[in-house]
């Protein structure tokens, strides 16, 4: 799904308040989001973003033509990985598929 070109930082606490502010989501929901995230991304390498494989495996999800175009749906700048920033929790353009993807994240959690 391309190189692994970007990495990212954790987040500060003040950067996760500013993503309850800015989304419908209570705090102890973006903290559990980011929990998922940060635990998804260094599943296979460590480098804050989560590459197709750390997809696949987080989702329970074989390889496959779907699983190809759902996971571009998430890698916006098409650099072959998934970066926190990229989703944009509260975007309207994308509600649905932002829904699927934390109800997964919540779903794996359980």
């Amino acid at each position: 799904m391309g190189n692994r070109k970007s990495t990212c930082h954790l987040l500060k606490d003040y950067e996760l308040m500013e993503y309850s502010k800015i989304s419908s989501f209570t705090q102890d929901e973006i903290d559990q989001i980011y929990h998922c995230y940060v635990h998804f991304s260094a599943s296979h390498t460590d480098d804050g973003v989560i590459d197709y494989f750390e997809f696949c495996q987080a989702m329970h999800i074989p390889d496959t033509l779907v699983t190809r175009r759902i996971f571009r749906i998430f890698d916006a700048n098409r650099d072959g990985v998934i970066n926190l920033s990229l989703i944009h929790i509260s975007e309207p353009t994308r509600p649905l598929y932002i829904s699927y993807a934390v109800f997964c994240l919540k779903k794996k959690k359980k």
